[in-house]
């Protein structure tokens, strides 16, 4: 081990600033977390949205009747909107999750160099 290098459990003084700052702000996380449910959302809606498109498929595939095949263009519809909806929600929580954590660094570092 060289002379330069620190103990990896020592906490350097500007980490413990950074820490009591945030105890200050008495937040707690919650059980309310927005992203985690809307990802979770959103990735339960992809999956309800092949569901139904393997129904919709099933049901045109397997009919000669044309009232069926209606059915089957309806269920397909609502596969491409649940679809649609599911990727957003979760495409968008994602990213707002990861740009909060981003917002946060970037604040502290600017308060850091003032």
């Amino acid at each position: 081990m060289s002379e330069g290098t620190s103990n990896p459990t020592e906490v350097s003084p500007r980490m413990r600033e950074f820490q009591t700052e945030v105890d200050s702000l008495k937040v707690s996380g919650g059980k309310a977390n927005p992203e985690r449910n809307g990802m979770i959302a959103g990735a339960v809606l992809m999956v309800a949205a092949v569901v139904v498109a393997i129904v919709a498929y099933s049901t045109t595939h397997s009919s000669t009747n044309t009232a069926d095949w209606a059915d089957g263009a309806a269920l397909g519809t609502i596969a491409i909107v649940l679809g649609i909806v599911g990727s957003t929600l979760f495409f968008a929580f994602g990213l707002r999750r990861y740009l909060r954590y981003w917002l946060i660094r970037l604040i502290y570092e600017i308060r850091g160099n003032e």
